[in-house]
């Protein structure tokens, strides 16, 4: 039998040239039809037609077919998947068609057989249009057998399962699509060609210009005011939200006017998270309580970016975690020459690994290594093996009521991990040195805090001791979904539906989501020219009661009917409200209008205080904590 298929296979033609040969003719037979027919419109009142136009397009009929011919082979008419064309290959059409016609004009012209003009232009429409046309028929026969195919599956599997009195189209569910712009039109595209199970059936936008016209077949109902109306009159079962765009205060009063419908509701991730990707169905998302806050996040500049990271050694210490492990991610897309994740704990290491390398494949160099930033041997051994030319310095220990109960862990990760971090960075000679920090650094009341203040000052220090080396720290609010956020505990609690617990009613605190933190934590490497602090304008702080009760509302319950809500008392060393600079520090604006710096204080004196009541406040006494800040901040700070 395998000798029988052998010899068959070179017997009959391969499908696939047999089909470009179908398509040849067919092109053909429509050059021939399209002259005619132009011959046919031009001359209807003149009868009869004149020899000599008769004449010359007989004896020119063979170049008609032999041009039209090799320029479509060319353009590759005959290698598109017709039933899978998008714009670009109709648009390809309509050069072939346009070439081919003036080439011929151009000879015919200069051969002195020029037929009339409007034969040309009446052959050119109509070759365009059965060029075209009957390869729209097909992709719309394809499609139609697909859905055929989709609905005679389905139908098949209910009756399997006992499901008789089921039908597809009543078990399908129907779309309702937020944005009538490109997302929404590459989603509808998509639910249409790909999602089973799925089908858009109304559009809502708030540009009037566009309600009452049709995307692909469907209608542009109205505005977000048409909500509960579209999604009775058509039955809708999901919103989908496609409007990538968008600021997040806006996208955050659509999805409050979508929730009233009770419907489920999916978003569209923004532009930078979507980057080079198509928007589908595939990329949507669960409503999180960042899209709820309404915080527009700030633009990037990703011409810096991309100039300081492409193929330079990239070293992310604690790159497994949280604002790490994103740092990474976002990284590897400005094409560096290899990304090293430093991290004490493995299995978070090992998934980020994984993770890139499913996106990335073999076009990501990355290498994993395992230590600590207290292990100064450890530290070496990497800097020597990988020789970074850019640090950001994640790693450090985060939890505020943790760290009042283990101070000396605190110094010992917070402190002296920076120090051996941004030493190793200035020995060898790196180019850029980020510290991620905190704006609890600022006057501090608590062990994280103060921690945190003292390496600001240690790598602004550090600036001076290796003027080689760019260093910088970065410091912003609380990030939304990091392992130090108090979203992760309020999820838990709704989870297993016991009452959620909010220190006081009045506490504010600044948020950011983990990808929009991370962005400006790149920018200020870009920005870096040595021991600037940079600071983000976060917007207006976020009361976390009204955070507690989004999310309650967000997994569907009602907050103090379904889960209450209770206060607790301020926490050891918890401010009531976090500042995001010093009033000593002097703030200017960057490049960016969302990112400002802060210059170092000059005066040693101040410097002296803020470290002693930094000291007095961490309760640590150290002969090595006071040699390092000796020889570290006060030997070096400039005075003034």
């Amino acid at each position: 039998m395998g000798k029988l298929g052998t010899m068959m296979r070179k017997i009959l033609p391969d499908p696939s040239n047999l089909r470009k040969v179908i398509y040849l003719l067919s092109d053909l037979v429509f050059v021939f039809l399209a002259l005619e027919l132009a011959f046919l419109v031009r001359f209807a009142d003149d009868q009869p037609v004149p020899s000599q136009h008769l004449a010359n397009a007989d004896a020119y009929l063979p170049f008609f077919l032999v041009t039209a011919s090799l320029i479509f082979y060319f353009l590759q008419f005959y290698r598109h998947l017709w039933q899978f064309a998008s714009v670009d290959q109709y648009i390809s059409i309509l050069i072939g068609t346009t070439s081919q016609t003036v080439l011929v004009a151009i000879l015919m012209v200069a051969r002195s057989a020029r037929l009339p003009w409007s034969v040309y232009i009446l052959y050119w429409l109509f070759l365009s249009f059965f060029v075209a046309g009957y390869r729209i028929l097909y992709r719309q026969y394809f499609r139609y057998k697909l859905q055929q195919k989709k609905r005679q599956t389905y139908d098949e599997k209910a009756k399997r399962e006992g499901k008789v009195t089921h039908t597809y189209q009543s078990d399908v569910r129907r779309v309702l699509v937020y944005g009538a712009g490109q997302a929404g039109f590459e989603v509808i595209r998509d639910l249409q060609e790909n999602s089973r199970g799925k089908i858009p059936v109304v559009i809502l936008d708030d540009n009037k210009a566009v309600h009452h016209h049709r995307i692909l077949g469907i209608k542009v109902y109205g505005g977000r005011e048409k909500f509960q109306e579209a999604v009775e009159t058509y039955q809708v079962d999901l919103i989908i939200i496609a409007i990538p765009s968008a600021p997040g205060k806006v996208i955050s009063q659509i999805i409050e006017q979508a929730q009233a419908t009770g419907r489920e509701i999916k978003v569209l991730p923004n532009l930078y998270d979507l980057y080079d990707s198509k928007a589908t169905f595939a990329k949507t998302r669960d409503i999180e309580i960042s899209d709820l806050l309404g915080r527009t996040e700030f633009d990037v500049d990703m011409n810096s970016i991309g100039a300081y990271l492409r193929q330079k050694t990239i070293l992310v210490t604690g790159g497994g975690g949280s604002i790490g492990s994103e740092l990474c991610r976002q990284i590897a897309r400005f094409d560096p020459k290899k990304i090293v994740v430093f991290d004490i704990y493995e299995n978070n290491a090992y998934q980020l690994a994984n993770e890139l390398k499913l996106v990335h494949g073999t076009k990501l160099d990355l290498t994993v290594l395992i230590g600590s930033v207290r292990d100064v041997n450890r530290l070496q051994e990497v800097f020597d093996q990988v020789q970074p030319e850019v640090v950001f310095h994640a790693a450090a220990h985060k939890h505020v009521p943790l760290m009042e109960d283990s101070r000396g862990e605190a110094i010992k990760n917070n402190i002296f991990g920076t120090y051996n971090v941004a030493r190793e960075a200035g020995q060898h000679h790196v180019d850029k040195f980020v510290l991620i920090s905190t704006d609890k650094a600022v006057n501090p009341t608590n062990v994280m805090g103060a921690s945190k203040r003292i390496a600001e000052l240690m790598v602004q220090n550090m600036a001076l001791q290796f003027p080689r080396t760019q260093y910088a720290a970065v410091r912003f609010g609380n990030v939304l979904g990091s392992n130090g956020s108090v979203v992760p505990l309020f999820q838990s609690q709704i989870k297993y539906q016991q009452k959620v617990t909010v220190t006081h009613p009045e506490i504010t605190r600044y948020f950011m989501t983990i990808p929009e933190a991370v962005k400006l934590v790149i920018q200020a490497g870009a920005l870096a020219r040595g021991g600037e602090i940079f600071v983000l304008d976060m917007g207006q702080p976020v009361k976390i009661v009204d955070l507690a009760r989004e999310l309650i509302r967000l997994n569907g319950f009602e907050p103090d009917v379904d889960i209450k809500i209770e206060f607790t008392g301020l926490r050891p060393g918890e401010k009531m409200y976090e500042e995001l600079f010093l009033d000593k520090e002097n703030m200017d604006k960057t490049s960016n209008d969302h990112i400002f710096v802060l210059k170092p204080i000059t005066n040693l004196l101040v410097v002296e205080t803020e470290l002693q009541s930094l000291l007095n406040l961490i309760q640590y006494p150290s002969p090595e904590l006071n040699q390092l800040i000796a020889q570290t901040i006060l030997s070096q700070a400039p005075s003034s």
